[in-house]
């Protein structure tokens, strides 16, 4: 789910995926939190698979559940 509302840098993608291998979970949290459900989307979509779990999983509770409903069925 790409639109012009949720593209973000790809630096921002690059230091989300830097925080998650390092287990800088404070850093990525900061980065997730707070964003639209579509960007969130957009960032979620650009992550591996085992990065993409644990990003979703530091959202708040609702965050989540909106992200979810935005999210391709395949990632659901």
């Amino acid at each position: 789910m790409r639109t012009d509302d949720s593209v973000i840098p790809a630096d921002q993608v690059k230091t989300i995926r830097r925080a998650l291998a390092a287990g800088d979970l404070a850093a990525a949290d900061a980065q997730v939190s707070g964003l639209t459900p579509a960007v969130t989307v957009d960032i979620l979509e650009r992550l591996p698979a085992k990065q993409r779990a644990v990003a979703y999983r530091l959202l708040p509770k609702q965050q989540a559940a909106e992200v979810f409903e935005d999210l391709p069925p395949v990632l659901q």
